[in-house]
Order: C-alpha cells, then sequence, then structure tokens
C-alpha cells in the first residue's frame, strides 16, 4: 500500500514508535533487522503504508562520509527509504528461502554488526546482499537424433559449445533418454550443413537444446520399444531402457544393441524441434548472493572474505557445469566491481584502456572464498529446464557497493 504523498519520519519517531510497541529501542542506538521488519509492521498499521522514508539518523550509526546535520552534532544528514517488497516480486516464496539458506551458509547471524561498528579504524568489514530475476527461455533448436543398427546414437545440430557444457548437457540428455552411458551418444555442432539452432547465446541455450533432443529421443525410444514388443511378445507400454538394456516391468528383455539391430540394415532417424509448451522446458530464474567484505577506508581497496550465492534454475541436467556456471558469474562479477574502468579521451571520446593489457582480470588472492549453493526443491524440478547463462552475474556487483560495507544491508525485504 502507498500513500499519495509519501510518508517521512525522522529516526528520533521510528524509535519512539517502537518504544511504544513495547520494543527497546534508543534514540542513538543503530536499528537492528528485528527492530527494522517490526518498524515496518508498525508503520502499516498506524499509516497504512508500506513505502515510507526516515532521516536525521544518528552520525554514530552511519558511514564515515555521511554529512553532519548542522543543527544537532549528533544526527546525520542522511536518509533511507523503505519499501516492504519481497511480495512485489514475480517469485517471493523462492527469494525467501534462498535468503535463509545464503543466511545460513554465511552466517550472517553472527556476523551482523550496527551500523559503522565493523572493524577498526581504517579497515571496515560488513555485508552485502541483493537478488536478481531472469528470463532463461529456451531458444529455437532444430536437430536429428540418429540410432544405428548396431546400437550407436548420434545427434547433428548447428548449435555450438563455447566451453559451457553443451555438449555435455545434449549428451546427458540422449543417454539418459536411452539408457546408456554418456560416452555412447556422439555430439556433432558447429556446421552449417547441420538443422538449424540457436546461438550459443547466454541462457537460451540449455533449454534450446535439452527439449529438443528429449522429444526426438523418446520418439525414437517408442518406435524400438513396438519392434521389441513385436519380437519378444511383451507389452510396448511395459517396456523401458537402463543400464544398456531394455527391460519388462523390471525383468531384463534384451540388450540395447540387440533391439537396435530389428532396425534393419538403415539407422532410425528422428527431428526433435523446440521449444514447445510441453513441460520439458520453461524460463523465469530467481537468485540470492551475499557477500562479507572489507574496505580499507584509507586506500580504498576492497577485500572480499566470503561470497555466497543461491541459484534456481528449474531442472538441472548436469550440476557439475551448473555450479561451474556460477563460481564464473561471481568471478565475473568482481572484475566488474572492482577492476573495471572505463577511461576516455575527454577530446576526442575514445576509450584510452580500451584492451586487455590494461584490463585487471581478479586472480586467485582477490577473489575471496566462494560458495555456490543450487536450490532444488521439486518444485524446482517440475518446471522443467532454464537456461542458466546470465543470472549468477547481475547481483554480483551490486553487493559491493550497495550498500558499503561499512552500512551492512539488512536480510529481510526491505528496499533501502
Amino acid at each position: 500500500q502507498y500513500l499519495k504523498k509519501t510518508l517521512k519520519i525522522d529516526y528520533a519517531t521510528g524509535c519512539e514508535l517502537l518504544r511504544e510497541a513495547g520494543v527497546e529501542q534508543g534514540d542513538y542506538d543503530d536499528l537492528s533487522t528485528e527492530n527494522e521488519k517490526k518498524l515496518g509492521d508498525i508503520v502499516k498499521e498506524k499509516f497504512g503504508t508500506d513505502f515510507y522514508i526516515m532521516d536525521k539518523y544518528p552520525l554514530a550509526v552511519r558511514p564515515f562520509y555521511t554529512m553532519p546535520d548542522p543543527n544537532n552534532p549528533k544526527l546525520s544528514n542522511s536518509y533511507d527509504i523503505f519499501m516492504k517488497n519481497l511480495d512485489k516480486t514475480p517469485k517471493p516464496d523462492v527469494y525467501a528461502e534462498e535468503m535463509k539458506i545464503g543466511a545460513k551458509l554465511i552466517d550472517w547471524k553472527a556476523k551482523w554488526h550496527a551500523h559503522g561498528k565493523g572493524g577498526g579504524k581504517s579497515v571496515k568489514r560488513g555485508l552485502g546482499m541483493a537478488l536478481h530475476r531472469w528470463g532463461g527461455r529456451a531458444g529455437a533448436t532444430t536437430c536429428t537424433v540418429k540410432v544405428h543398427p548396431d546400437g550407436a546414437v548420434e545427434t547433428f545440430l548447428g548449435s555450438q559449445d563455447l566451453g559451457t557444457g553443451t555438449r555435455t548437457v545434449i549428451a546427458i540428455t540422449l543417454a539418459e533418454t536411452f539408457g546408456l552411458g554418456i560416452n555412447d551418444v556422439k555430439v556433432n555442432l558447429g556446421n552449417n550443413s547441420y538443422p538449424k539452432a540457436n546461438p550459443s547465446g547466454g541462457s537460451i541455450t540449455v533449454g534450446g537444446v535439452s527439449g529438443p533432443h528429449r522429444r526426438a529421443g523418446l520418439e525414437a525410444l517408442w518406435k524400438i520399444y513396438d519392434l521389441v514388443a513385436a519380437k519378444y511378445k511383451v507389452e510396448a507400454d511395459s517396456l523401458s531402457a537402463k543400464g544398456g538394456k531394455i527391460l519388462s516391468a523390471g525383468k531384463s528383455v534384451c540388450t540395447w544393441k540387440q533391439a537396435c539391430g530389428l532396425l534393419g540394415p538403415m539407422p532410425l532417424e528422428v527431428q526433435g524441434q523446440g521449444p514447445k509448451n510441453d513441460g520439458l522446458t520453461s524460463q523465469g530464474v530467481a537468485g540470492i548472493q551475499m557477500a562479507d567484505v572489507s574496505v580499507d577506508i584509507e586506500t580504498g581497496i576492497v577485500r572480499i572474505n566470503e561470497l555466497v550465492a543461491v541459484q534456481d534454475c528449474g531442472l538441472i541436467i548436469d550440476e557439475l557445469t551448473a555450479r561451474s556456471q556460477v563460481y564464473g558469474g561471481l568471478i565475473m562479477g568482481i572484475a566488474y566491481a572492482l577492476s573495471e574502468e572505463r577511461v576516455m579521451d575527454n577530446r576526442t571520446g575514445r576509450f584510452i584502456n580500451a584492451d586487455l593489457e590494461n584490463y585487471k582480470l581478479p586472480r586467485i588472492g582477490d577473489i575471496g572464498k566462494l560458495m555456490v549453493h543450487m536450490y532444488q526443491p521439486d518444485s524446482e524440478y517440475e518446471r522443467g529446464v532454464v537456461g542458466l547463462g546470465e543470472p549468477p552475474v547481475i547481483s554480483t556487483g551490486p553487493r559491493f557497493p550497495t550498500p558499503s560495507p561499512m552500512r551492512p544491508a539488512s536480510a529481510f525485504p526491505s528496499s533501502r
């Protein structure tokens, strides 16, 4: 709820509202996370709004660079904007659970401290948090899957693998569909003569390639089941493929190679397409990241102590490469937050440092301890495959400069 004219209160008034509600709060003490949440509830009940501004904070609880109040040296000319907004996000329940996991991993309760109390004279330490969202829809892809009479399986598509694990994802999809090992599938990519596929562009790739291969694989498998059912006098609906064998109600009927031998002299060729609205893929991811950083206020050097990422992405096909994608996003985010700088020539408007010679990439000593948790409840698996290319890099940078380590962020759904 919002008022036509935004509510504005001073810090002393906020403290008085808390005390009236039986909450212990001094006029010059910092607000704890719980007291901030409680104040939001009080303001909502008393004034009928989720959005308000509070100013005139005590100078002692604000960052060192805050402007003092000229009329009261104990106060500051600073304000916070509060908006209870987690329910305004597309996935509030997911964010809430991910925030709980992240807070536990980084030990938020133990490390949280009052504003301005984070360390010695020159080095200040504090926490920051950011959350993000992304689409991650599947790109348009066509593939051709061939099952040969000797049991060999291969696929052809005009996609690419830039080191992000596209080949692995495709091989896993077909291997699990046919009950084979990943090395039993040959993936042919990157040739204009192959069926048209989406560009290898971030989050559209994994859903773009996995959906069509699953559809083509199932269609091919069902045709093989029909041949096996006719040959061995079993019901096709009772068949399954596992461990290089075709099973009927859990009992071995024949090997995979024997089943493929029923195809005759020519391979079985099936085309898969996507995306389709059949539940194999979807879109919309969330994620949160938390940072524990130290800042030398005399030199400006920022040291990352710990970074935590909690990320969802629907059904995860290969957790190793998915987790690696998040680690890469964290490191990239560190680079653009702490190392990236655009230097311009004011006379010509040209870049002066537009080269890798002057671009500092983070090294092992620059990234601190990284922790990645893939959020995988049953509700995520039921959504199907969602892309993971861009999401992990979105929150990383904002956690460092906003809020500053001298003024830690609150871990509850409030935006300042």
